[in-house]
């Protein structure tokens, strides 16, 4: 009874942190990790080792970097001065503070175009740098759900199979 109790825990668990990915007021990996942190934990890491846990602790800290730092790369790898990188991450910022996940996305592309108007560049390089901040983004989504996949689909091989 216990064990079902558990795994249905940490099935939830998992099934938002995967939906995190593309809701931003959720945490991501860091959920599958807790899932499968719990899981093993009443399992006596039978069915989740500690390996995969180290493991999953690293793809859920590489989630956490990615969020912060694609969008900065994205933009700098599409030429972004010092003035549009620092609208970047104002515009992430104010993406956080207003309601609805859409701000998180769409604010650091506007501060990174509004960064490099007011740095004296033109339209047409600002707008490119907005698109590599975008392309930034949609990149760490496309990890995210990567690792993502490898997490869940490694968990459910483990629990299956056991």
């Amino acid at each position: 009874m216990w064990y079902i109790i558990v795994l249905i825990i940490s099935s939830l668990l998992v099934i938002l942190g995967f939906l995190g990915i593309v809701l931003p007021f959720l945490p991501d990996l860091i959920l599958i990790f807790a899932g499968a942190l719990i899981l093993g934990i009443f399992t006596h890491f039978e069915k989740v080792t500690p390996l995969m846990l180290v493991i999953f602790g690293i793809f859920a800290g590489l989630s956490f970097l990615l969020d912060y730092l694609s969008g900065i790369l994205g933009a700098k790898k599409f030429g972004a001065s010092v003035a549009g990188m620092v609208g970047t991450v104002v515009g992430l910022i104010v993406g956080i503070a207003l309601p609805g996940f859409i701000f998180i996305i769409i604010m650091p592309v506007i501060g990174s175009i509004v960064g490099e108007l007011l740095s004296g560049r033109e339209i047409g390089q600002a707008s490119k740098v907005g698109l590599g901040n975008f392309l930034g983004f949609l990149f760490s989504v496309f990890i995210k759900v990567l690792l993502a996949g490898i997490m869940i689909a490694w968990l459910v091989v483990r629990v299956v199979r056991q």
